[in-house]
């Protein structure tokens, strides 16, 4: 049981409060909860005679003693008692998702991508073999460029590379990753909500089931702080949901709004993460050094990419020869159909369009200075 720290003059009201309800408990066979609590505690009435008192009392575990006695109360609308005892409705939302069988959905696959073609997320979580391993597909993906890690613009290179070539073996990569990462950060909020919500409450003799909808207190703890509290005609709910608040106070949440903040390495399994990364560059490294049948090769990417890159920097624009008012911008390279995809802005019309094109039909548009038999992508 909690021990509750009071002021003199709490005190001296309790124990008025106390002899009261025994003078009423005498007097009125119908009392309230709290004089009920007092007797059932006494032994002056039974399990039985509690549940006719609150019907919202939805068990009783006997104990000896039987102020240790724990009572369950049964929410019906969890969603509304989270709201009801201070916590907003993003964050009742965001809670009952973490603590749910699926968790909640942190990472967002679009973006973890787009991360990893700006060169970051994978490449922080390597450990030196996959690093070894990786520095000898760059080689041959990129030759001719020193394999620089810690350079943004060359990772972000890489990765868009990577995606180009061996886009299903990144895909598992990826997926790993947004895995490992959803577990690391379902763990990290699972357990600042247990310190901000269920530790404070635990120290205080309440208890939630897993679905948050039920809550376990011994009948002198809530004897107790219904006295403290000047709960004298309440409901056991009603108690419960006033107990609570005064337990958490104002601050409690904040979950849903800082919900980026849950992250912790010590939760993501960089030994799991980094075999799934060696399987699936084991399969790059074959693919590289199998004998294609396709139309195109690896190889034959490579030094199309070359072709292009030595004149023009992706996603950079440019104006094409001799006509500065149409401008074009390379968005990427793509294998195995060897096309470039591109915009084009006609300067003076405020024209803008976007086209995949092979290298010849590039070449064309490039030299020809016109957007006249060209299609969209």
């Amino acid at each position: 049981m909690k021990v509750i720290k009071l002021t003199e003059s709490e005190l001296n009201r309790i124990i008025k409060r106390v002899l009261q309800t025994e003078q009423e408990s005498e007097n009125n066979e119908e009392t309230n909860l709290v004089v009920g609590l007092r007797n059932f505690a006494k032994g002056k009435i039974s399990e039985n005679d509690l549940y006719a008192l609150d019907d919202e009392i939805y068990d009783i575990y006997e104990k000896n003693p039987l102020g240790q006695s724990i009572l369950t109360i049964k929410f019906d609308d969890e969603k509304q008692f989270l709201e009801d005892i201070g916590l907003d409705e993003q964050d009742v939302w965001f809670m009952q998702a973490v603590t749910g069988y699926q968790g909640y959905e942190f990472m967002d696959s679009y973006q973890i991508e787009q991360d990893f073609k700006d060169g970051y997320n994978v490449y922080y979580d390597l450990n030196d073999e996959n690093k070894e391993t990786l520095k000898n597909i760059a080689q041959i993906i990129l030759p001719g460029q020193e394999f620089d890690i810690e350079n943004e613009e060359y990772r972000s290179e890489l990765s868009r590379t990577l995606i180009d070539l061996f886009p299903t073996e990144i895909g598992w990569i990826l997926g790993d990753y947004e895995s490992e990462k959803e577990h690391e950060m379902n763990s990290v909020a699972r357990e600042s909500i247990k310190q901000d919500f269920n530790e404070p409450l635990g120290q205080n003799g309440i208890t939630f089931n897993y679905n948050m909808d039920e809550v376990s207190i011994s009948v002198a703890d809530l004897y107790m702080n219904a006295l403290q509290l000047g709960l004298w005609s309440y409901t056991s709910k009603e108690m419960i949901v006033e107990i609570i608040k005064k337990i958490l106070g104002d601050s409690i949440g904040g979950w849903y709004e800082n919900s980026y903040e849950f992250q912790n390495e010590d939760y993501f399994d960089l030994k799991s993460f980094n075999r799934e990364v060696d399987r699936q560059f084991e399969k790059i490294i074959e693919k590289l050094e199998e004998n294609s049948d396709d139309t195109y090769t690896i190889k034959d990417y490579i030094e199309f990419r070359d072709r292009l890159t030595s004149k023009y920097k992706l996603k950079n624009w440019y104006t094409v020869p001799k006509d500065d008012n149409i401008m074009f911008f390379i968005e990427s390279i793509n294998f195995p159909n060897m096309t470039i995809k591109f915009k084009i802005k006609d300067k003076s019309l405020g024209l803008y369009k976007t086209f995949e094109l092979d290298e010849e039909q590039f070449n064309n548009f490039l030299y020809q200075y016109s957007l006249e038999g060209l299609e969209n992508s």
